[in-house]
């Protein structure tokens, strides 16, 4: 891509960090020099951070970075004054006002949220994000993930310009997904070639992957009410069984509050001692439960969680986190089971 000079033509990105992928980009340009002086000069750097850098690296999210190239006021090249913000700051009230701060200009900006974050289940308002961002003449992608096949995503109402799904998050094949990319938003081929999706990208495609993937969206949507319900009762059953066993028990994020979490996702901070503490995953692993210090795709991860390292205060830093994740295919007797587990490690003497 052709560089751009001109200083006004330089557009800006708005970007939340959605996967390990992503956070390794982010990290290699954190590290470079003229970044750590330009945070050190920011007394909000800890949650704001600028970069001079072109940030397209957001796992399979990159078709709508790369692609989104030109409109009739500006371009996305070159050097580019980028805003990465951490999940974690989402549901705080005082982001709104920086959104509003950022969008008021002239310039294309591409808006980049989690609709509900991998690791601690908060969901956003993706309403109120996207009438945000069509106020102020801007792009709104959303990694929608974690919510299809889970939520009803109504695209004539919510004026979402981009949504990336996966197809295993619902039951479907592991591999394969798609993107909501809206006719209004002229994107540009991300593989030029065959004239294959609708000539965005070329090559052959699974086409019984693509098929699998369709008939568990359509089963995941046929009994969305049920499941939903059924599941967030699972969940519940959990949260008040883990505080019977650990009254000072802390849920991370929004996870442990039903109405503005994920139904799927519960992550656990759990009061144990240190000992205790460093055997939790492997006691739990070696009597067949399945779970994850943070989300799945660190869960190889020396470095720990980047969400709750931003979350959790120095005193929660000291005891293990777990996720645990649900589906119509749990039931409360894998929940008792999970608890008689933990318990029998309580009590194990040194």
């Amino acid at each position: 891509m052709k560089e751009i000079e001109d200083e006004k033509l330089k557009s800006k990105i708005i970007l939340a960090t959605c996967s390990s992928v992503g956070e390794n980009a982010i990290n290699e340009v954190l590290k470079r020099p003229e970044t750590e002086n330009a945070l050190k000069q920011d007394r909000i750097a800890r949650e704001f951070r600028y970069v001079e850098e072109l940030f397209v690296e957001i796992s399979k999210n990159n078709l709508a970075s790369y692609g989104l190239k030109e409109t009739k006021n500006a371009a996305i090249a070159g050097a580019v004054k980028t805003l990465l913000i951490t999940d974690s700051f989402i549901q705080q009230k005082r982001i709104e006002n920086k959104y509003e701060e950022l969008l008021n200009d002239d310039d294309l900006k591409l808006v980049s949220l989690m609709y509900v974050n991998n690791e601690i289940g908060n969901i956003i308002d993706v309403d109120k994000v996207s009438d945000l961002c069509k106020k102020n003449n801007s792009f709104f992608h959303t990694d929608a993930v974690q919510a299809v096949g889970h939520y009803k995503i109504d695209l004539k109402k919510t004026q979402i310009d981009f949504l990336s799904a996966s197809a295993h998050k619902f039951h479907g094949p592991k591999g394969v997904g798609f993107s909501f990319i809206r006719k209004t938003s002229r994107l540009s081929p991300f593989i030029c070639g065959g004239p294959q999706e609708r000539g965005l990208r070329a090559g052959t495609e699974s086409v019984h992957n693509i098929v699998g993937m369709t008939r568990a969206l359509e089963i995941s949507y046929n009994k969305i009410s049920e499941e939903s319900k059924y599941i967030s009762s699972i969940k519940e059953y959990t949260i008040n069984e883990l505080k019977s066993l650990f009254p000072k028990i802390h849920f991370n994020g929004l996870s442990g509050n039903l109405d503005r979490s994920t139904y799927t996702i519960l992550n656990v901070c759990f009061p144990l001692d240190n000992e205790k503490g460093s055997m939790l995953d492997f006691h739990l692993d070696l009597n067949g439960i399945a779970c994850s210090k943070g989300s799945a795709c660190q869960s190889g991860s020396s470095s720990g969680s980047h969400v709750l390292n931003e979350i959790q205060t120095d005193d929660l830093k000291k005891y293990p986190s777990v996720r645990f994740s649900f589906s119509h295919y749990n039931t409360k007797k894998e929940v008792d089971y999970l608890i008689d587990t933990i318990n029998k490690l309580i009590n194990t003497t040194n």
